[in-house]
């Protein structure tokens, strides 16, 4: 059988620091998911005009935004996609800040690693 990448399943992640993310990326690969990346909400959202992922990991504190006003800028133009906010480090105001922004989930990047080490 011929691979086809179309079928890969997208994860848009817009944080400038990728690193970050090795772990998630390490894992993805395995799992038939691309890994997009932006490295801030601009070059997002034209990302977003045009196809949509299956979900969204943005960063709480962009360099030219913060990720809730992305998130609500997302919803504006109709995209639908599950979206998570991550903060660096956890913090309880970034999670009430989450949550009240409407994302289906909040998590620190320290998460992500214990999530996703093998």
């Amino acid at each position: 059988m011929i691979w086809d990448t179309s079928d890969r399943t997208k994860v848009f992640v817009v944080d400038a620091n990728k690193a970050d993310y090795a772990a998630l990326v390490k894992t993805s690969a395995n799992r038939n998911t691309e890994v997009v990346f932006f490295d801030n909400g601009q070059d997002a959202l034209r990302a977003a005009s045009t196809t949509g992922p299956a979900m969204w990991v943005v960063n709480m504190q962009l360099p030219d935004m913060p990720g809730t006003e992305l998130r609500s800028l997302l919803r504006r133009r109709g995209n639908k996609s599950p979206l998570a906010l991550v903060g660096n480090e956890y913090s309880t105001a970034d999670e009430i800040a989450a949550r009240s922004s409407g994302c289906e989930m909040y998590f620190a990047k320290s998460m992500i690693h214990e999530a996703f080490a093998a």
